[in-house]
């Protein structure tokens, strides 16, 4: 597993084995979860974390 940066700065996880991929996943979805529990979102930076853990969390979902 390594990461890589494009030209806009955005990263990216690449050659994930199936256990890392798994951990990664897990990772997203308790940190999600743990964001429901805990903040009230208020239009700041929570909320964009949020946002992106859950569109994160959904593109995993969809991988075979």
């Amino acid at each position: 597993m390594y990461a890589d940066v494009d030209s806009r700065g955005r990263y990216s996880i690449m050659d994930l084995t199936p256990d890392e991929f798994e951990t990664i996943r897990r990772a997203i979805k308790a940190f999600r979860n743990g964001m429901m529990m805990t903040h009230t979102f208020t239009g700041k930076e929570s909320d964009k974390q949020y946002i992106r853990a859950t569109n994160i969390q959904r593109t995993l979902s969809e991988l075979p």
